[in-house]
């Protein structure tokens, strides 16, 4: 069970990782379009 839930937590950062990477490149791309 130990081991599932340090996987599920993982699984959680990385998205949430992605997710912030997302929203930079977002920003970066408003900004240019000024």
């Amino acid at each position: 069970i130990i081991m599932e839930t340090y996987l599920n937590l993982n699984y959680n950062f990385r998205f949430i990782l992605v997710f912030l990477s997302f929203k930079k490149v977002i920003n970066l791309k408003k900004v240019h379009r000024r």
